[in-house]
């Protein structure tokens, strides 16, 4: 009976269920072969939430709308949907379905509009109601959306990182996203776009120095970074510049996605207050940050007092190390970086170590005098508290300092000593 049985059913497995083959074959298109999407289109076809044409096309290029997304993401995730009622809305039951578990909102987009194009930013929020219980059911504003999905690599950045959350997707792209929601799903890593996250970043609050430079600036704020707020005007309203973005930029870090903003490293140099010709090169000082202003001049009414080339002069106070140190080509606090004349580059080259900061650290926009003695203004638009004081180079520790330090190292020797003796020997 038992082998009756075993018999019946490897019959009904030949004659009923379509074989891998047989379903990878229809997923063999003309236009998908060779391109990067490939391997995410067959796999759609295979799971069974996307089709090809009659015509042994896939036409990845064509837009995708929001109903059929919403489809796609309700189809791979096997969300329990109803029929189809004759005369009603092809994607009705999907969208229903969708709302029920808290991947679609009301406030998304309206049903009416399905059949128009998704943007990315839509699907980056379904993507993360699909694949996170913190964002299921819950309202999330674009910037945020955004760079949460590309922060878990649900969402990649096109062209060199740029997010464009109002893009529309194409049904290659799509594909590749319900890829990774279900590799997420399944607890598969994904690679993640650093550039895009860098950009998100920016986009949502004006600077990336929360993720890049947390261990130095991430402190707890008195002063919190707003970017509405990032922009100077001189209370005799002649001069207004506005700092679009604030750039972190980690030098130890080959891979720094925002490291091409300063350019070749072999002619950027940090002003020594002393010569610009014998001011050291930014590149060989690894252990460092640059702090990199994008900004505009929104208006100058007076160019004799104001110089607009410049534009604005950043500067990150709270560093209390002696200011002849960066005569002697030691940087232990904020330095000015440029690369032909000081002031031509809007940026600044800040220490992770070797500095002494017992307060806050502040971020300041100065306005660019162009006489030498006229009036400085300024505006501090965020203030953290520093970390803790970080280890001076041997040349600036005290005695004291040197002291514990040796007491520390021999105290671990001692020890490491009395381990070796306590374990038995062997002959």
């Amino acid at each position: 009976m038992k082998k009756s049985f075993v018999a019946f059913g490897a019959a009904l497995a030949l004659t009923v269920l379509p074989s891998y083959s047989s379903i990878a074959s229809k997923a063999t298109f003309s236009d998908v072969e060779g391109h990067w999407f490939s391997e995410s289109v067959v796999n759609a076809v295979i799971e069974g939430y996307i089709d090809g044409y009659d015509d042994g096309t896939f036409r990845p290029e064509l837009e995708l709308s929001r109903g059929e997304f919403v489809k796609m993401v309700v189809t791979a995730t096997h969300l329990t949907t109803d029929k189809v009622n004759p005369g009603s809305d092809l994607y009705a039951p999907y969208v229903t379905a969708a709302m029920a578990n808290g991947l679609l909102l009301p406030s998304d987009f309206q049903q009416k509009d399905l059949n128009n194009p998704i943007s990315r930013v839509e699907m980056a929020k379904m993507a993360l109601r699909a694949t996170s219980d913190e964002f299921k059911g819950r309202a999330i504003d674009d910037r945020s959306a955004m760079l949460e999905a590309v922060r878990m690599g649900l969402i990649q950045g096109v062209g060199y990182g740029e997010i464009a959350p109002s893009g529309k997707t194409n049904r290659a792209q799509s594909v590749t996203i319900v890829d990774r929601i279900l590799k997420a799903r399944a607890g598969v890593p994904l690679e993640v776009d650093q550039k895009a996250v860098s950009n998100a970043e920016l986009a949502k609050s004006g600077s990336n120095i929360l993720s890049r430079a947390a261990d130095l600036l991430g402190g707890e704020a008195t002063i919190p970074l707003d970017p509405l707020n990032m922009s100077l005007e001189t209370p005799d309203g002649l001069y207004k510049v506005t700092v679009e973005s604030i750039v972190a930029i980690d030098l130890e870090d080959p891979n720094d996605p925002n490291l091409d903003l300063l350019g070749d490293l072999g002619t950027l140099r940090w002003f020594n207050l002393s010569d610009p010709i014998s001011s050291p090169l930014v590149q060989h000082y690894p252990k460092s940050y640059v702090l990199y202003f994008k900004h505009r001049v929104d208006f100058n009414h007076d160019p004799i007092q104001y110089d607009d080339r410049i534009g604005v002069v950043p500067d990150v106070t709270g560093f209390t190390g002696d200011v002849t140190d960066l005569n002697r080509n030691i940087l232990s606090r904020t330095a000015t970086v440029f690369r032909n004349v000081p002031g031509d580059t809007p940026a600044v080259i800040i220490p992770k170590q070797g500095f002494v900061a017992p307060g806050n650290l502040a971020i300041v926009l100065n306005a660019p005098m162009a006489q030498v003695g006229g009036n400085r203004f300024s505006k501090t638009i965020m203030s953290v508290k520093a970390p803790v004081q970080q280890d001076l180079p041997d040349d600036k520790k005290t005695s004291d300092q040197i002291q514990k330090e040796i007491d520390k190292r021999m105290k671990e020797i001692q020890e490491m000593i009395e381990r070796q003796m306590s374990q038995p020997q062997t002959k």
